[in-house]
C-alpha cells in the first residue's frame, strides 16, 4: 500500500479575480508548476492568516480588496522558509479549496492563537500583548466591559464573551487585526498598523483604521466605519451608519439605509446602497454612487456621480485652479437624467460619461 503524504494546510491571498504573480487561480481546483523557489517560482502560500497580510493586504490597489482562499500541499512537494518573521511556504503542486473572507480570516487567525497560550494574555477587565504572532484577548461575561490591546506585528487584539457592553479591541500592530465579531453592543475597534483590517459585527459601533493597504468593516446598526489609509476599503452594512474615508485609491461603501457614505480622498469610488442615504465626495476625481431609494449623492471634486430611479445628484465643476466654477442639482427622472448612468458636470451642465 503507498504511503500516504502528509498534506500541509495553508492560506494563499490573491489580487482580485483570484490572481497571484500573473497566474489565475479558481476555488476546488489543483494547480501544478515544475520548481519551488521561494520568491523566485512555485506558488507560495502561509500556514497563519496574518503572515498572508504582509504579502497581500486585506485591501489591494485603489481601494479594491483582494482576496483570499483556503489551500493545502504535499509536504514532500513543500519547501519552507522564513521571512521577516512570517512562515512563507513554496509548493510544485497546490489544492485550493475555497475562498474566504476577511473576517474569516481574523476569526481563523484569532482561532489559532487560543491555541496558542505562550501567546496569549487574557483577563476578564484588561489584556495587553506586544508580543510577535500573538493575542491580546479580552475575556467576560454579561455585563463585563474588556479591553483588548496589541502592539505587536502579525497579531491580533479580540473581545470574547456573551452579552458584552462597552467593549474595546486595540491593535497598532503591522499585518495585525483588532477585532470584535459576535455582535455585541457599544464595541470600539480600532487599529493603526499597516496592511490591517479593523472589524466589528457589534451593535452602536466605532471601527477605525489609519493603516495603509487596509480594510475597515463595521456590520452592527447605527455604527460608524472610518478610515484615513491609503488604498484602502471602508465597508459599513449598519443602518443609520456613518462611513467615512479620508484617504486616497479608495472604496467606500454604505449598506445600510439612513446612511452617511462620505469620502475626502482622490481616485476613488464612493457607493450608498441604503435607502434614504447620502453618499459624498469633496475632494478627487472620484465616482460618487447612491443606489438605493430616495438617496442622494454629491461630487464637490469635479468627478462623476449617478444614482437610481429617484435619486439625486450634485456635481460640481472645477476652474484650472480647482475652485468650485458651477454647481447644480438634478433628480434622476428617466428621462433627462438616467437611473445607473454617471454624469459629470461640463459647462455647467450634466453630461454623461462613460463607464471607465
Amino acid at each position: 500500500m503507498a504511503k500516504k503524504h502528509k498534506m500541509i494546510e495553508g492560506y494563499k491571498g490573491f489580487e482580485p479575480g483570484m490572481i497571484c504573480r500573473g497566474k489565475k487561480y479558481d476555488e476546488n481546483a489543483v494547480f501544478a508548476e515544475k520548481a519551488a523557489t521561494i520568491g523566485k517560482e512555485g506558488m507560495h502560500f502561509c500556514t497563519h492568516p496574518f503572515d498572508v497580510w504582509e504579502y497581500y493586504s486585506p485591501c489591494g490597489r485603489d481601494g479594491i480588496p483582494n482576496e483570499f482562499a483556503e489551500v493545502e500541499a504535499d509536504e514532500n512537494l513543500t519547501v519552507r522558509e522564513e521571512d521577516c518573521g512570517a512562515n512563507i511556504y513554496c509548493t510544485t503542486r497546490l489544492r485550493v479549496k475555497r475562498k474566504i473572507s476577511v473576517s474569516e480570516m481574523a476569526t481563523e487567525g484569532i482561532e489559532r492563537m487560543l491555541g496558542q497560550p505562550e501567546s496569549v494574555e487574557a483577563s476578564a477587565d484588561v489584556a495587553i500583548n506586544r508580543l510577535d504572532h500573538s493575542l491580546a484577548l479580552g475575556v467576560g461575561t454579561l455585563g463585563d466591559s474588556p479591553i483588548a490591546i496589541n502592539t505587536a506585528r502579525c497579531a491580533a487584539a479580540s473581545i470574547q464573551g456573551p452579552n458584552l457592553s462597552s467593549v474595546v479591541a486595540i491593535n497598532a500592530g503591522d499585518y495585525a487585526v483588532a477585532a470584535e465579531l459576535a455582535n455585541r453592543p457599544d464595541a470600539l475597534v480600532g487599529n493603526i498598523g499597516n496592511d490591517s483590517a479593523a472589524l466589528s459585527s457589534g451593535l452602536s459601533s466605532i471601527t477605525a483604521n489609519v493603516g495603509r493597504h487596509s480594510l475597515v468593516s463595521s456590520d452592527g446598526h447605527r455604527s460608524i466605519a472610518t478610515n484615513t489609509g491609503l488604498e484602502s476599503a471602508v465597508i459599513s452594512a449598519g443602518t443609520a451608519s456613518v462611513t467615512a474615508n479620508t484617504a486616497h485609491f479608495s472604496t467606500v461603501e454604505g449598506h445600510g439605509n439612513y446612511s452617511v457614505v462620505a469620502n475626502t480622498g482622490s481616485s476613488s469610488s464612493v457607493v450608498s446602497y441604503g435607502d434614504n442615504s447620502i453618499a459624498a465626495d469633496s475632494y478627487g476625481v472620484s465616482d460618487v454612487m447612491a443606489l438605493g431609494e430616495n438617496s442622494v449623492a454629491v461630487s464637490l471634486g469635479g468627478g462623476r456621480v449617478k444614482g437610481a430611479m429617484g435619486c439625486i445628484l450634485v456635481c460640481a465643476e472645477l476652474d484650472n485652479c480647482g475652485r468650485i466654477e458651477s454647481i447644480q442639482s438634478a433628480r434622476v427622472d428617466g428621462v433627462t437624467i438616467k437611473p445607473d448612468v454617471f454624469y459629470r458636470l461640463k459647462n455647467g451642465q450634466f453630461v454623461e460619461t462613460p463607464d471607465r
